[in-house]
């Protein structure tokens, strides 16, 4: 089965120039040409494997169709926002609403392509080396099949950046992480690099999982506090 994406923009002429670009890589690739009810429901029955979407949307902006597909709709599909906007700030934000990536305009298709590809084989790869189904430590239960984490047996939901750096964590309890370290192992890329992004993700799993699960090595990065 081919892999599937899903773009999501206004911008008709750029869109179909990735979507030409996607279908001679050999995935399947579906442009939207707006954010509403009917469209957003399609993508979440279709469950791409990645869905492109624009900041600058007509009737809405990406981020909060970021945060509804990731946070209300649970989608478990790689969320990549696209803009020609570089401040810090809507970056932040574009990770708090539950993006896998911000990527700024233009885009470069060698190196775009490059990056779609490194995640989807290390989503394969992922599925082929972890043989355990559940993973716990103290009072917290990874489910690596359902993507799902339970919290003293009451179910909780991570979206997917912050699933996978609460697994890298389980898997490795005592190894202290850099940020530099959980990004590249994270996000599968050395590329655009800010520490902030993974101070984010981190204050996000601990308000769900708790503020004692995690512990900050001054100067150096995070790890389990065992």
């Amino acid at each position: 089965m081919l892999p599937k994406i899903a773009v999501l923009s206004t911008n008709k002429i750029e869109s179909h120039e990735l979507i030409s670009l996607f279908n001679k890589e050999g995935y399947e690739a579906v442009f939207y040409s707006d954010a509403k009810k009917q469209t957003l429901n399609n993508i979440i029955n279709t469950s791409p494997d990645i869905v492109l979407i624009d900041l600058d949307l007509e009737t809405t902006d990406g981020i909060e169709v970021c945060y509804f597909l990731r946070n209300e709709k649970k989608t478990n599909s790689f969320l990549l926002l696209f803009s020609d906007k570089t401040e810090e700030y809507i970056e932040i934000e574009a990770f708090k609403a539950g993006a896998d990536d911000y990527i700024i305009k233009p885009i470069n298709p060698r190196l775009f392509v490059r990056k779609i590809k490194a995640i989807l084989n290390r989503s394969n790869q992922e599925k082929e080396k972890i043989k355990q189904k559940q993973l716990v430590f103290k009072d917290v239960t990874v489910d690596l099949d359902s993507y799902t984490v339970f919290k003293e047996d009451k179910e909780t939901y991570l979206p997917r950046k912050d699933f996978e750096i609460l697994q890298l964590f389980i898997l490795n309890p005592k190894k202290v992480y850099s940020r530099e370290e959980i990004y590249k192992l994270v996000w599968s890329s050395e590329e655009s690099f800010n520490p902030r992004i993974i101070d984010v993700h981190i204050r996000k799993i601990r308000e769900k999982v708790g503020n004692y699960f995690i512990e900050t090595i001054k100067g150096v990065g995070y790890k389990l506090s065992v």
